[in-house]
C-alpha cells in the first residue's frame, strides 16, 4: 500500500498570505487611492479656478453682490435674481447720477424702472486676480446671453476671457451625491471673496412651498453673496447653483442637476440627456 502524502502546510500558509496580500493591492488599496484622489485642498483649488465673484462698481466703489461658475471657457452660469437685482440696482444708480435723492431711491420712494437685463454688463473677477487685500487687481466684463424664466437660472458671455488667467471649466456629473453625502459649497457671502464651507445634502425637492423645483437642499451656511454659486460633490463637480434660502437655519436650496443639463443643453452647450428619475421628494 502506497504511503499517504500530508499536505505541505508550509505552501498553503505562503499561498494564502500571497493571495491576501493581491486582495489588499487589487481591493483594498484601489478603494483608499480612490477616496484620496482629492485632498482638501486639491479639492478647493480645482473649485476656486471654477468660480468668479461678480462685482458691481459705483462711484469707484467695488461691491461682490453674487458668484458664478465657469461651465464652457466663455460661459458662466450664475442665478437669474442676480443678473435682475443688477439691473434694477444700475437704473437706481443711473437715477442718483442725474440728481435723484439717494435716500428716497433707496427707499423706493421714486420709482426707478429697471433696465434691459439682455443689455446690461456684468463684471466679474477670477480667483488669481484677488489679492490679500481682497480687492481684485482686475475687472473684466460680461453680456448677459440667457436668462431662465422657469428657472433661477442665467448664463453670462464672459468678453475676451481667453486672454484671463487660467480657469478650469466645471464638470457636471450624471448624477448628484446621495442624501446624507458630503458637497462643498463655495462663494462670497457678505463680500468675502472665496469662502469655502462644507455640508450635506439634505435631501432633493420637487418644489418647496410655491416655488417650483427640482432643487438640491443642502445642509450648509449659505448667505447673501453666496448666490450663483456652485454646491460641488467629493470630485469637485458641479451638482447645484445656489438660489435661495428660508428661514430655516442652515439650511439653502440650490437649482438641481437636471435643471443645468438641461438649460445647456438647451443652449447648445452639452449634449446629454435629463434623467428625471434623479429627483426624490
Amino acid at each position: 500500500m502506497a504511503e499517504e502524502k500530508l499536505p505541505d502546510w508550509n505552501l498553503m500558509r505562503k499561498t494564502l498570505l500571497f493571495l491576501l496580500l493581491a486582495f489588499c493591492l487589487l481591493g483594498c488599496c484601489t478603494q483608499l487611492s480612490g477616496v484620496a484622489k482629492y485632498s482638501s485642498v486639491h479639492r478647493a483649488d480645482i473649485i476656486d479656478q471654477e468660480t468668479v465673484a461678480l462685482i458691481h462698481s459705483f462711484r469707484g466703489r467695488q461691491k461682490v453682490f453674487c458668484t458664478g461658475v465657469w461651465v464652457t471657457e466663455t460661459t458662466i452660469m450664475t442665478a437669474g435674481h442676480c443678473v435682475r437685482g443688477l439691473a434694477e440696482q444700475l437704473a437706481k444708480d443711473e437715477a442718483i447720477e442725474e440728481g435723484a435723492d439717494p435716500i428716497m431711491v433707496a427707499m423706493g420712494l421714486i420709482e426707478v424702472v429697471p433696465l434691459p437685463v439682455m443689455e446690461i454688463r456684468v463684471p466679474y473677477a477670477v480667483k488669481n486676480e484677488v489679492g490679500l487685500g481682497e480687492m481684485p487687481s482686475a475687472l473684466h466684463q460680461s453680456v448677459v446671453r440667457f436668462l431662465s424664466e422657469d428657472h433661477d437660472i442665467a448664463l453670462l458671455r464672459a468678453v475676451g476671457a481667453k486672454s484671463l488667467p487660467v480657469h478650469r471649466v466645471a464638470e457636471l456629473p450624471r448624477r448628484g451625491p446621495g442624501v446624507g453625502e458630503r458637497l462643498y459649497v463655495v462663494g462670497h457671502p457678505g463680500g468675502l471673496y472665496y469662502t469655502h464651507v462644507e455640508g450635506t445634502v439634505a435631501a432633493y425637492r420637487k418644489g418647496v412651498e410655491d416655488t417650483e423645483g427640482p432643487f438640491l437642499q443642502v445642509s450648509a451656511p449659505v448667505w447673501f453673496g453666496n448666490s450663483g454659486g456652485g454646491a460641488f460633490d467629493s470630485e469637485g463637480r458641479l451638482i447645484g447653483i445656489a438660489s435661495f434660502m428660508t428661514s430655516v437655519p442652515v439650511c439653502a436650496f440650490f437649482v438641481h442637476l437636471d435643471t443645468l443639463r438641461g438649460i445647456m443643453a438647451g443652449q447648445h452647450l452639452l449634449k446629454l440627456e435629463l434623467n428625471p428619475e434623479a429627483v426624490e421628494e
